[in-house]
């Protein structure tokens, strides 16, 4: 098992995490309540991957905590709108997170679970922000899962 590529996703699920909670806190009650629904998620993302990779102790790096800072600041200042921005950023480099992680692993277990991690983070992007670009992500996600 690649330990550099579990302590990289427990990190990414970390900063997700983390910036989930700050981002929490001074919102509006919109705002919190979609937070609410989504620090919980990962939560469980950040405990799935930890114990498949057996991965414990990773702390946000300086450039994480940087980034996380200037992320909060834009959403601050934007409210309402830069939060969703955020959040959809965050969701679509997450599913193409899984999905790298599935071409490099698609023939091993690590492949069937991280199309599945990408599809429920598809289908809650689909819940949380229902557009177009939305639809082709689960379209996407589901010819690709099921193409081979």
């Amino acid at each position: 098992m690649d330990i550099k590529l579990g302590r990289q996703l427990v990190a990414d699920e970390l900063f997700d995490l983390t910036l989930y909670q700050k981002l929490r806190q001074g919102a509006d009650l919109d705002t919190q309540a979609l937070l609410d629904e989504l620090i919980p998620i990962e939560t469980r993302h950040l405990g799935f991957w930890q114990d498949f990779f057996q991965v414990s102790g990773v702390t946000l790096g300086v450039g994480q905590r940087l980034k996380l800072a200037l992320l909060v600041w834009f959403c601050r200042i934007f409210r309402g709108a830069g939060v969703s921005l955020v959040l959809e950023a965050i969701e679509i480099n997450g599913v193409k997170k899984y999905l790298r992680v599935w071409e490099e692993y698609r023939d091993l277990p690590l492949g069937v679970l991280s199309v599945r991690f990408s599809m429920m983070s598809c289908g809650m992007r689909m819940l949380l922000f229902p557009t177009r670009s939305n639809v082709g992500c689960i379209l996407n996600v589901s010819e690709t899962s099921f193409s081979d």
